[in-house]
């Protein structure tokens, strides 16, 4: 079987909260917006998909976290902060770069990293 990643899904309970949190940090607007389900486009033929968490449908609890890589980790940290996000983790250096973690308004967690720096170069220590 030959399979490639097309998808990163996450379940939102209010939808243009999150699409207002992923088009700011993500820096473009949405391919398809609706109630129920909503999309970016990432490149290289992967989407994120926003999907509505009604009740009774709660969201499951699947431990993965989703990586970005950014131009600039500065910026993308107060994008997210000002869209309503959360800092899970702090900066931290990682292999041949620098990683943040942040949680969208639902409390889902995403890795914003930029790579070819370290927490020197950004003036902070390593979490």
């Amino acid at each position: 079987m030959d399979a490639n990643l097309s998808t990163l899904m996450v379940y939102v309970r209010d939808m243009p909260r999150a699409i207002s949190f992923y088009r700011q940090v993500l820096g473009r607007a949405p391919a398809v917006e609706s109630p129920g389900w909503s999309q970016f486009d990432l490149g290289s033929g992967i989407i994120l998909g926003l999907h509505h968490a009604r009740d009774g449908h709660p969201a499951p609890a699947s431990g993965w976290t989703p990586g970005f890589n950014v131009v600039d980790l500065r910026p993308s940290r107060e994008r997210a902060l000002a869209a309503g996000g959360k800092i899970s983790e702090e900066y931290h250096d990682i292999p041949g770069g620098v990683v943040l973690e942040v949680s969208d308004p639902d409390g889902n967690v995403i890795s914003l990293q930029q790579m070819g720096i370290s927490c020197v170069d950004l003036g902070v220590t390593s979490a």
